[in-house]
């Protein structure tokens, strides 16, 4: 299976530590008539992280990012491989592969947008082998240890 290389990237993947919503008070004036409170209130997240894992990489696909370490049976890389294919409008789950943007509750992990930067592979032009991702993920591993 092949990677078109604007859909590779190296980045951070985080575990999220803290979800707590708040509501901000988002009408202008106190003169507007306010039907139900959710629309007067708009509701954040007051979030905190902890690195999980620096230098993933990590595939780009609809909805996230699929790390690839995750591919761990040929199964789980032909699921991915025919969620690329399909069409815009059919739906194809990727399930636990999907690594989202942001945290969805405590524990949960997400990549760190910020830090995600171009994979550089030898010939822009050519498809990365998924393969070939995984001999690279292993050799900075052995790298990082030494």
């Amino acid at each position: 299976m092949v990677i078109k290389p604007n859909q590779v990237f190296i980045g951070s993947i985080r575990r999220c530590t803290k979800y707590e919503p708040f509501y901000i008070l988002s009408c202008s004036t106190n003169t507007e008539k306010i039907e139900r409170w959710q629309d007067a209130y708009s509701c954040h997240y007051d979030t905190r992280s902890v690195p999980y894992k620096e230098r993933a990489i990590l595939i780009q696909v609809e909805g996230g990012f699929v790390d690839v370490d995750r591919l761990k049976t040929i199964f789980d890389e032909l699921k991915l491989k025919k969620a690329m294919q399909r069409k815009p409008d059919q739906k194809q789950s990727l399930g636990r592969l999907v690594i989202p943007t942001k945290a969805h509750g405590v524990k949960s992990l997400f990549v760190d947008v910020d830090s995600l930067e171009p994979y550089h592979y030898e010939d822009p032009q050519k498809e990365v082998p998924v393969v070939y991702l995984k001999k690279a993920r292993k050799n900075s591993q052995r790298n990082d240890q030494k």
